[in-house]
């Protein structure tokens, strides 16, 4: 600042302003402080004086040019002013150097302008393709959730009418398996005696039915892999309203009544003595106790049940 004040004369400062008038005109420069400058009517001054400026004043744009043109005026007086060839062949040497320079700029430019653009392009198109992505998971996960419900709804259905066939006495019971789960669940000739045997006011008819149906439900999905515990805890709290949990007889109780606990099965065409090594357990009244014991076939991958309702005499301690 202090440079320019002593090359121009004048007395300006930092935060000043200054208004340079053509030099066509006898006009004075206008030089305007910062206290000026912050005044509320500082903006309308200066938007008036600057749109009625050329009002009733003549202009000579003649001798004016535009940065081009100046520079071809320049060459061509500096062309007269040479005299030697070898000057003259510098001078259009540089000439087309710069131009060459110019040329590679305007080229550099250019491409480093679509390069900025193509990755523009290219960044919104990623940002695009993952939106896409995103709205295409949000969909399969909204579909996988639909089929499973649907799953779940036909499911449910056939359940209702398992439900509704059930037996209304014990001696049904056996028949009602047999119709709407044979696929997974045998019925040895023992249980179905004793249950046929049974009064109806000994059992609860629902809860065992509930039980055989778990058998062949829940706790088969979990023996062949189709579901994990906690999946089947899950159902059978939704279907049952309760826990249910096949638990293994004692070594000691199946040593020491060896007829209780082995039925006589035939297989593929070969009768053998199988072992009741597991059973569910159902109530605590020791009236209405009931008790399901039973065998997987892997082979055929169905559950025999071999004794209920009663209670098998036991080692106890």
């Amino acid at each position: 600042m202090h440079e320019f004040n002593r090359a121009t004369g004048l007395k300006l400062s930092n935060g000043y302003i200054m208004l340079l008038p053509s030099p066509q005109t006898t006009e004075k420069n206008s030089v305007y402080t910062h206290k000026q400058i912050i005044a509320e009517d500082f903006r309308r001054t200066i938007d008036e004086l600057t749109q009625n400026y050329s009002k009733e004043k003549v202009f000579d744009f003649s001798m004016c040019y535009f940065v081009p043109k100046a520079q071809e005026i320049h060459a061509d007086r500096m062309l007269k002013e040479i005299s030697s060839e070898v000057e003259l062949r510098e001078l259009y040497a540089e000439r087309l150097e710069q131009s060459a320079v110019q040329e590679s700029k305007r080229i550099a430019e250019f491409e480093g302008g679509h390069r900025r653009e193509y990755r523009k392009l290219e960044q919104k198109m990623n940002v695009e393709i993952e939106k896409r992505k995103s709205v295409e998971n949000n969909a399969k996960q909204l579909q996988n959730e639909l089929n499973k419900q649907k799953i779940e709804t036909e499911e449910y259905a056939k359940r209702l009418i398992k439900v509704k066939d059930r037996p209304a006495r014990s001696s049904g019971v056996c028949d009602w398996v047999t119709k709407h789960f044979s696929s997974r669940v045998t019925i040895h000739k023992r249980a179905e005696k004793a249950m046929k045997e049974i009064q109806n006011d000994e059992i609860d008819i629902s809860l065992i039915c509930d039980a055989l149906e778990f058998l062949a439900s829940e706790h088969w999905d979990v023996l062949n892999g189709v579901i994990s515990s906690e999946e089947c805890n899950i159902r059978c709290l939704r279907n049952y309203n309760r826990p249910f949990e096949a638990v293994p007889n004692s070594d000691s109780s199946m040593r020491m009544y060896p007829n209780d606990y082995t039925v006589s099965y035939k297989t593929n065409g070969n009768e053998s003595n199988e072992q009741l090594n597991m059973h569910l357990k159902l109530g605590t009244d020791p009236m209405r106790l009931i008790r399901i014991y039973f065998f997987y076939d892997r082979v055929n991958k169905k559950i025999v049940v071999g004794s209920m309702p009663k209670h098998l005499r036991i080692v106890s301690g």
